[in-house]
């Protein structure tokens, strides 16, 4: 249907916007849309491809303010941890995988809006649980920002440094996240309408990020990503509830 490729197509034209002008939020603006109308094996799988041209594209204009040491610490646990968990996602599937997806979103985008000072983010101890924890929302949900984002506002980041050390993370945590992943055996039509919107917000972003505040577009980006984390978990959970319900009459 037409209607599902614009949607794919706005979904991540939002996202893009978002992390051109903050840094990040790609993944938390649209991966639950993706997910959902996507499926869950092709939806991680875009949002990780398109994920990767953005982080190439940042980090190549921030590559200077990055703080090569912190992104250092958070990719060697993050790389470990995404091992075991690409084989226990691949393990739980149908509405299971939907309502955990959905789950992890909403966890994240609540780390985010909380936005507490963590004593423990202050050790190098708390920089590897950091990392960890990105690395497992990365293989779920396609969302490894949150985590690094509270390391970012505790330490105080200027916004170059924040988008820069955030890029030099995310890139390889992406691409060693897909390269496990593999390819999947699926219907890739309206993976180019992701394409579009990525092209879309890439553009957009540039233009706003000098025109828009960018608190303004963080609020809205971590209410969308909550309704969308929201919206995900609710079509897992119906899901196993006509499951159920369709068993109960079957003779």
């Amino acid at each position: 249907m037409e209607w599902l490729g614009v949607g794919v197509l706005v979904a991540v034209a939002a996202g893009a916007t978002v992390q051109i002008i903050t840094g990040t939020g790609f993944a938390l603006v649209c991966a639950p849309f993706l997910l959902l109308l996507l499926g869950h094996d092709v939806g991680v799988r875009a949002v990780l491809v398109l994920s990767l041209a953005l982080n190439a594209y940042l980090l190549a204009i921030t590559i200077r303010h990055v703080r090569w040491r912190d992104s250092l610490l958070l990719l060697l646990p993050a790389a470990l941890v995404v091992v075991p968990t690409v084989f226990v996602v691949g393990a739980i599937r149908g509405p299971a995988l939907t309502i955990t997806a959905g789950a992890v979103m909403v966890i994240a985008t609540l780390l985010v809006v909380r936005g507490r000072r963590l004593k423990m983010i202050d050790t190098p101890g708390g920089v590897v649980l950091v990392g960890a924890v990105s690395g497992v929302f990365t293989v779920v949900a396609a969302v490894s920002g949150p985590p690094v984002t509270l390391l970012a506002v505790q330490r105080k980041w200027s916004p170059d440094v924040t988008r820069g050390t955030m890029q030099a993370f995310f890139l390889p945590l992406n691409l060693f996240a897909l390269l496990l992943l593999g390819p999947v055996d699926a219907d890739l039509s309206k993976v180019w309408w992701a394409v579009g919107g990525c092209v879309l917000g890439l553009l957009a972003g540039s233009l706003g990020a000098r025109r828009l505040p960018a608190p303004a577009v963080r609020w809205a980006m971590l209410t969308v990503a909550a309704a969308g984390g929201a919206w995900l978990t609710a079509s897992g959970v119906w899901e196993v509830i006509s499951t159920a319900a369709r068993g109960s009459h079957s003779p």
